[in-house]
């Protein structure tokens, strides 16, 4: 009897486990979406942008201005997309390629032009207006997940969706995607 009761004990507390997580793509560690999938995700989309031949031509050379815009957040979860913007703005600040405008600030900068224009400051080193730049692209991108339930197992497929749009023609001059999908088990109890 106690045989039969400490195999049932075992049992039960090996299905009492919880959950047990299994990542299917490299680099993951858990089975919620973290920072080295946000870094990964990052660094492979700023890879395909700056190594795309047909985009590289596209450029002609040139170093254009580029607005870049908060990634949304498409996923049911709470998940920073301001820090993956700030993430992704480091990585094309870091190439060189392009010159980053941000229209974020732009009651800070008005205040400063403000302060330039009253005379409060030396003449000499005053800005003027109507200097800032105009971008001739513009980055965005959507980063969106479905989940899915197989038994007792939990899907979390993650896609990181990023365009550049040329402004003045409104053509989508690049485009591409990265993905990791997730995957958890839980326990019998």
């Amino acid at each position: 009897m106690k045989k039969y009761l400490s195999i049932a004990l075992l049992l039960f507390l090996t299905a009492c486990g919880g959950t047990s997580y299994q990542a299917t793509s490299q680099n993951t560690a858990s089975s919620t979406f973290s920072v080295v999938d946000q870094k990964m995700l990052i660094e492979t989309l700023t890879t395909k942008l700056l190594s795309d031949k047909a985009f590289l031509a596209e450029l002609d050379g040139e170093k254009p201005t580029l607005l870049i815009d908060t990634v949304k957040n498409k996923t049911s979860e709470h998940i920073d997309t301001e820090s993956m913007t700030d993430t992704l703005k480091v990585a094309i600040v870091k190439s060189r390629m392009f010159s980053i405008i941000n229209r974020d600030k732009l009651d800070v900068l008005a205040k400063e032009n403000a302060i330039n224009q009253s005379g409060l400051g030396d003449a000499q080193r005053a800005t003027k207006l109507g200097k800032l730049w105009g971008a001739k692209y513009v980055m965005y991108g959507n980063f969106s997940s479905i989940v899915s339930f197989v038994g007792s197992e939990k899907q979390t497929y993650y896609k990181f969706t990023l365009i550049v749009q040329n402004i003045e023609t409104g053509e989508e001059v690049w485009i591409d995607e990265a993905e990791i999908n997730k995957v958890s088990k839980k326990g019998l109890f």
